[in-house]
């Protein structure tokens, strides 16, 4: 698939940045519907060096604000990206 929205694009409609922008890209805008976003989660996570040791797991409560997170893209560009404007 490919990117509708990067992470460099997203940063301009959200305030989250490294290490708790957790959206690496968004995919699919339908307008009123949805958002399809994704996160990468890669080996080296900060998260994973203490949950748990040997035995690495994402936190529940950073799938959670990787939701809240997506959801602030601005309903504004679900009618497409040249209409968005920032929060």
């Amino acid at each position: 698939m490919i990117a509708i929205l990067s992470q460099d694009e997203i940063k301009e409609f959200i305030p989250h940045r490294e290490p708790f922008l957790l959206l690496d890209e968004v995919t699919e805008l339908e307008p009123g519907e949805r958002v399809v976003a994704y996160k990468r989660v890669r080996e080296d996570e900060y998260y994973f060096q203490g949950h748990f040791p040997g035995e690495p797991i994402m936190p529940g409560v950073l799938i959670l604000e990787a939701l809240f997170i997506k959801d602030k893209i601005p309903r504004s560009c679900w009618t497409g990206v040249s209409t968005c404007s920032t929060i």
